[in-house]
């Protein structure tokens, strides 16, 4: 199972996650009649674990997380659930950055998460 696939899995079967978002996860952008609240990620950059010889066996990502609301207390909300959903199987956090687009209304947490696979 690929990282992306893992990460996607997490998220979507998290109750916390579910509960604020329901199946809004989308891989690096959401379609343009998505309906806030929801996700999308991305990887940002990856790296294998190169062996003495042969193919790779695992590989480290990180991975961009954004959590999109109408508002900064519901971004903040998607943030936390994904950080406690992913902290605790997946990955760990490394950055997390607020946005906001004034022209659409929209906040966004970034949260960059390495994962290994």
């Amino acid at each position: 199972m690929s990282i992306e696939s893992t990460l996607y899995d997490t998220l979507r079967n998290d109750a916390s996650v579910a509960a604020l978002v329901s199946t809004r996860i989308y891989p690096q952008v959401a379609p343009d009649n998505a309906a806030t609240p929801y996700i999308t990620y991305q990887v940002i950059v990856g790296t294998a674990y190169n062996k003495a010889s042969g193919a790779p066996d695992s590989e480290r990502k990180v991975v961009q997380v954004n959590c999109i609301s109408n508002t900064y207390s519901g971004a903040k909300a998607i943030a936390e659930a994904c950080k406690a959903a992913i902290n605790v199987s997946v990955g760990y956090l490394n950055a997390e950055r607020d946005d906001y687009f004034s022209q659409i209304e929209t906040h966004r947490i970034m949260l960059d998460f390495s994962l290994i696979g």
